[in-house]
């Protein structure tokens, strides 16, 4: 039989065919087709000879390969399916790590919006305070039922209560008694929202049992605001602002009426000088004097602002022109005393009519006179002016010529003290002296004591 081309054929099979077959079936390849084929010797006498090699071709059967395995059976399927749980949970970690990161961020900056925001509030309570605590000007939280919510070192300042006294007390406690009805009637009206704020100069009564003056300008706090409704008090002492302007009224009216007095004055000197005068030279030497210690007089009061001026100055301002006359012949002493301005100008006008008798007739005449003025305050209701007059020479020649003989000068000096002021005055005449006293009250409630001490 003649063996198949390519193949090499023997009888049996060899161990490398067999081997060849075996992996022929495992892989399913050709491979197991390319093999030697040892053809089986023909009849020959010699068989080591009669083998007949050919040359290798493809092996004309076909071995059937094996079947393959479902890959859901291999290994790689259980390799992909690890695999792509492992990117599964990778990816699941990594987007919850990121959310996490995420809220986190979040919290992070809520929180520090938060601290900003408590920063903020702490900063501006904390200036609030120092603004409350510092403030010059009283301040002051009032709840609706009166009573002090919270007050500040100013308004203590103000009234001389401490925080804690004022927390026990209501705004009528301190309110004058005046001013009580007024005030309530406008915190009514705060409170109801009939009006949005109140402005108004009230007084008060400190602790120590004073009063003053105090500007108060007051608003509602809204409820939102606090637990409450409460109003918020500015409070400003305008006391001493107040006793200015009731100085300047005085003043204002103090000038009209001493300008209207003053202006009578002049008309009545003037009148009275006129009468007594035989002639216009006469007129002149007598009025021009009076008229003149009437401006002083004016001039001083004006310096003082209307509240008085003392009676040795008024003395001095008076008496101290004629000291050229007298050369260094006056002495004045007496006690520190203010004059009120309704007695200054009456006691100026009788100094200056004494001193001008005393330069025409009496003892600044001539060069060996004396006057000595004194003056002492009795009871510390009357004043007493001693006037003494010393000269040598007779009684003729310390005659009272204005005093008696005219009457003028004696006119003038009992109608300022005894009429104007409600005083007293009298005249003591000796061969060479001439003692005057004046005694007037130094107000005018005074009057009836002074007199029977006259």
């Amino acid at each position: 039989m003649d063996a198949p081309s390519g193949l090499i054929t023997t009888g049996r099979s060899t161990p490398q065919q067999r081997k060849h077959q075996r992996l022929s079936a495992r892989t399913g390849s050709a491979l197991g087709a390319l093999a030697l084929h040892v053809a089986a010797p023909a009849a020959s006498p010699n068989p080591a000879t009669a083998h007949t090699v050919t040359p290798l071709e493809r092996a004309p059967r076909v071995v059937a390969a094996a079947s393959r395995p479902p890959f859901h059976e291999t290994p790689w399927f259980v390799l992909v399916l690890v695999t792509l749980g492992a990117a599964i949970v990778l990816g699941g970690y990594l987007w919850r790590r990121q959310r996490a990161r995420q809220r986190s961020a979040r919290l992070t900056a809520r929180l520090e919006e938060r601290r900003r925001a408590k920063t903020a509030i702490r900063a501006s309570e904390e200036w609030f305070r120092a603004i409350f605590e510092r403030s010059p000007l009283g301040i002051v939280l009032v709840g609706e039922d009166r009573h002090f919510l919270a007050t500040n070192p100013a308004m203590s300042q103000i009234l001389g209560y401490t925080p804690e006294e004022f927390r026990s007390m209501t705004i009528e406690r301190i309110t004058f008694e005046e001013d009580r009805e007024g005030d309530e009637t406008k915190l009514r009206a705060l409170f109801a929202g009939e009006i949005p704020s109140i402005t108004r100069e009230k007084r008060y009564v400190a602790k120590d049992g004073h009063m003053l003056w105090a500007r108060v300008t007051a608003a509602l706090v809204p409820e939102q605001f606090g637990e409450r409704k409460c109003s918020l008090a500015i409070v400003e002492d305008v006391t001493e602002r107040k006793a200015t302007e009731d100085r300047q009224m005085r003043m204002m009216a103090e000038l009209d009426h001493r300008v209207k007095n003053n202006l009578a004055a002049v008309i009545s000197l003037m009148h009275q000088t006129a009468r007594r005068a035989g002639s216009l030279d006469t007129f002149m030497d007598r009025f021009e004097p009076r008229l003149v210690s009437l401006a002083k007089t004016h001039e001083a009061l004006a310096d003082a602002k209307w509240s008085g001026i003392r009676l040795g100055d008024a003395v001095r301002l008076i008496v101290m022109p004629y000291e050229d006359a007298g050369e260094g012949r006056i002495s004045v002493q007496g006690d520190d005393l203010m004059l009120p301005a309704d007695a200054a100008t009456g006691v100026c006008l009788a100094l200056n009519e004494l001193a001008m008798n005393a330069v025409r007739h009496g003892a600044l005449r001539y060069s060996q006179g004396r006057l000595a003025i004194s003056w002492r305050v009795q009871g510390r209701e009357c004043v007493e002016i001693h006037w003494d007059e010393r000269r040598a020479g007779t009684r003729s020649e310390m005659a009272e010529p204005d005093l008696g003989s005219s009457g003028m000068g004696l006119d003038l000096i009992r109608g300022m003290i005894e009429h104007e002021l409600g005083g007293d005055v009298t005249f003591e005449f000796g061969e060479h002296e001439m003692e005057c006293r004046l005694i007037f009250p130094m107000t005018r409630g005074a009057r009836d004591a002074c007199a029977e001490r006259a």
